[in-house]
């Protein structure tokens, strides 16, 4: 036990922040001036200091995720700035601590903020907390829960309980309390159970101290349990987008609702690993079973029951197959086999990994927070600073899907927005033409329609969905419907006509109607269009998306015509009457709907059994390399007043300029628009050509970042310690030679803007750690190039290379040897 030595400084802190109420200033300047690792506190930039603080951020400095040396030295700051007497502690075992991502109280966008979380400290302090008043704290914009317990539990420990993780898990498993009494709103009275425990000796804790430390110690003691979980490839793309994107493993969620193997899932424990797989199954090459390992996982949370947060950890190496070996049930504790062992290597290297993730967070939070504000992003500086990993790293940081592409010359509006494209028409070798989108709408299309729980329609659809209406059988219940649903295909009749190839040069019609019906499901209907079918003359019993193209199948009796069919909801009763601009379903068997996609997605999330229940958009951020190489006019046309942040969703709705063509299904079809959760990082290299004759009313939509070589050394972290060294110290003294923005020296000519970026040095590790040859291949001819046709070529180029090949030279020692030159 740690002795709680830390309980008499923190009271005597939160006594003496009391007479800084209205002295924040002297409050706020000691934090940036005495206190070390601050640099987090800022505005929603990430660059602009903020002006005030509020006492749950500043306890939130000395309780975060940083080293312990890094603790003890700022509460010895605070020491001596508060004239504190209690001694400072140096052992915080047990102390539940923020996450650096989210280690602060106050919120950018209101301005009473401070005020208002000062108030409810001094209340807090004087009179205790009321439910009230802890629903005040816990219902502030970036708090919740578990964040407004911890003050509670740092300031007064002996009346106030942590609902962290780590204390929620241990309450739970030692049956001090049921989960479904943790509860926000049931707070204080919760502490009213667990201070009746602690005072009958009901559990082996005197105090909330302790739990929180033995919750830490259990945390950190107790033996990791590896579990095989479920997952059948044929699961649906959501399933799979919940997986990955949104870190949620619910048991029995992939296995088809399979309950006969149900675990006790209470042994599942925060910290323990989960190892996502396929089901076991017999295979050419392979022995008498083998699994498919897709991820590896470690438990962050119990959402529920059955609803467990994961953070994936999934290596490169993965999918993977491991011959001879089997796990059958939907949930189960793995063996000492070959499967846990490559996943206790996973686990063992993710420290380190851990380590980089925690120290790289800071580096990236200053961008991400400019892009949310802006949304509109251009890295700028010189070549080889990494401005795409940058890009890539940021949309990375947002939890983002991510679109790319690199502009050149050539590349256009067609390209990019929209165009007319040439097709094959009706399978007949003819050449037609064909509105298609680009590669930027279509990225806009599935962000503007990618809620979680959509993810597996986008990714079946194709590029321009048709909805079509398609009558199995006539209405209501029948034999053809039944077989339709429960196979996955749709079926239409003319059995008369037999197994024609070709019905758009057919003449052997004899029913009116029916040329237009076998053309439209035999050639118009394409693979990715939508299906609704028809129950009634106003209603809809199934939504599926068209998997397979036209079949003819003997065997089909009356009703031969045949698509497979993706059933997103069946069994289904839905009037359609009014999405349908006020139309009813007629008896054609197969013809194009006026419903828009939009209200086809609400029809299949309403009924979906398997949906999500949150439905909030993603980040989606577009990634434009070389962004400068394309002709801005060109590519983006009227997109110029779509891109402006003012006008980012529907209320920046433009008529492009093939809206004429666009279908009534389309979700654009009222007019295009960026919608709000779509993001933009352009990327260019000062020296190149273009960035002069950039069109200024594109440049004000964007803001420009410069990234120097010395903002990204980071990169050269992959290299060995003692060439990295080196690598840093020859790209510094070669760029100051270049030029010098502090002392305003260099090369006549030359500026930051030629400087070398740390990219050129990883060349280091295929070259085996030698500088001579990354001379010779890289960095000679590229400086070759920026001296081309000066006047000194040589001289200047020399000099450089003195620089290069003696970077511990003193700068004094340097300029004298200029001169003497």
């Amino acid at each position: 036990m740690s002795g709680f030595t830390w309980i008499p400084f923190y009271k005597e802190l939160a006594e003496k922040l009391l007479e800084y109420k209205d002295r924040r200033d002297e409050l706020v300047k000691f934090v940036y001036s005495s206190l070390d690792k601050t640099d987090y506190l800022s505005m929603e930039d990430g660059k602009t200091p903020i002006k005030d603080i509020d006492p749950f951020t500043f306890f939130g400095i000395f309780n975060r995720r940083t080293s312990k040396e890094n603790r003890v030295k700022n509460l010895m700051e605070i020491k001596k700035f508060f004239n504190i007497n209690a001694p400072v502690p140096t052992d915080f075992d047990g102390i539940p601590i923020l996450n650096n991502l989210n280690s602060y109280y106050y919120d950018w966008s209101d301005k009473k903020s401070f005020d208002e979380l000062w108030d409810i400290f001094i209340k807090f302090i004087n009179n205790g907390m009321d439910q009230i008043l802890f629903t005040k704290l816990f219902n502030k914009k970036n708090i919740g829960y578990a964040k407004a317990t911890m003050p509670l539990f740092w300031i007064k420990p002996e009346q106030y309980m942590p609902m962290d993780n780590n204390s929620k898990d241990y309450l739970i498993k030692q049956r001090i309390i049921n989960r479904n009494e943790i509860k926000p709103d049931n707070y204080l009275s919760l502490l009213d159970i667990i201070k009746g425990k602690l005072n009958s000796n009901a559990i082996v804790e005197k105090s909330f101290v302790e739990i929180s430390e033995n919750a830490w110690l259990n945390m950190k003691n107790n033996k990791i349990n590896y579990w095989a979980v479920g997952y059948a490839w044929e699961s649906t793309g959501d399933q799979r987008e919940r997986f990955f994107n949104d870190g949620i493993w619910e048991e029995g969620y992939l296995s088809h609702g399979d309950t006969r193997f149900k675990a006790d899932l209470d042994e599942v424990a925060i910290g323990d690993i989960l190892l996502l797989k396929s089901s076991a199954t017999k295979g050419k090459g392979h022995s008498t079973s083998f699994t498919k390992l897709v991820a590896v996982g470690e438990v962050l949370d119990k959402i529920s029951e059955s609803v467990f947060s994961i953070e994936w950890l999934t290596p490169n190496t993965l999918p993977r197959e491991f011959d001879g070996i089997s796990y059958r049930k939907t949930i189960e504790k793995m063996r000492n086999d070959e499967m846990k062992k490559f996943a206790e290597r996973i686990i063992n290297n993710k420290g380190e990994t851990m380590k980089n993730k925690l120290e790289n967070n800071g580096k990236y939070a200053e961008y991400v927070n400019l892009l949310k504000n802006t949304h509109n992003l251009i890295l700028h500086g010189a070549p080889g600073t990494g401005k795409t990993y940058l890009a890539k790293k940021i949309a990375e940081e947002m939890q983002a899907e991510v679109g790319f592409v690199q502009f050149h010359p050539s590349y256009d509006y067609t390209d990019f927005v929209e165009g007319l494209r040439p097709v094959k028409d009706n399978g007949n070798g003819q050449i037609g033409f064909e509105r298609k989108d680009g590669v930027f709408k279509k990225f806009c299309e599935k962000a503007l329609l990618s809620t979680s729980s959509n993810n597996d329609l986008l990714k079946d659809l194709n590029d321009n969905p048709t909805i079509w209406k398609v009558s199995l059988e006539g209405t209501g219940d029948n034999p053809t419907r039944r077989d339709c649903m429960e196979n996955g295909y749709i079926r239409i009749g003319w059995s008369e006509y037999g197994d024609v190839a070709d019905f758009s040069t057919y003449e052997g019609y004899t029913e009116y109607g029916g040329s237009v019906v076998l053309v439209a499901f035999q050639h118009k209907m394409q693979v990715g269009d939508i299906v609704l079918s028809c129950w009634s003359s106003t209603e809809i019993d199934a939504i599926g998306i068209v998997t397979g193209d036209y079949e003819y199948r003997n065997d089909g009796g009356d009703y031969p015509r045949y698509r497979t069919v993706k059933w997103l909801v069946k069994g289904i009763k839905e009037n359609i009457v009014e999405q349908n601009n006020g139309k009813t379903l007629t008896l054609a068997s197969v013809y194009r709907l006026s419903i828009s996609m939009k209200d086809v997605l609400k029809i299949v999330n309403k009924y979906r059994t398997q949906k999500l229940s949150n439905l909030s958009n993603k980040n989606f951020v577009f990634i434009i390399d070389e962004i400068n190489r394309g002709d801005m006019s060109k590519i983006f046309g009227e997109l110029f007043y779509a891109i402006d942040l003012g006008y980012r969703g529907e209320k920046g709705k433009i008529s492009t300029q093939y809206q004429n063509l666009i279908s009534e299904s389309n979700v654009f079809y009222d007019g295009f628009f960026i919608p709000e959760n779509v993001y933009i990082i352009g990327t260019m290299n000062d020296i190149d050509r273009g960035v002069e004759s950039m069109d200024f009313a594109f440049r004000r939509r964007f803001t420009f970042v410069e990234v120097k070589a010395s903002d990204r050394i980071e990169m050269l972290d992959k290299l060995d310690d003692i060439i990295r060294e080196e690598a840093i110290s020859k790209m510094n003294s070669l760029n100051n030679a270049i030029w010098d923005d502090k002392n305003k020296t260099g090369t006549d000519g030359l500026s930051s803007a030629y400087h070398i970026g740390g990219a050129y040095f990883l060349k280091l590790e295929r070259l085996g750690g030698d500088f001579n040859l990354l001379w010779e291949y890289h960095l000679s001819p590229l400086l070759h190039e920026y001296l081309r046709g000066m006047e000194d070529e040589k001289e200047k180029f020399d000099a450089l290379k003195k620089a290069y090949d003696n970077p511990h030279v003193k700068s004094e020692e340097k300029d004298k040897q200029l001169e003497n030159k």
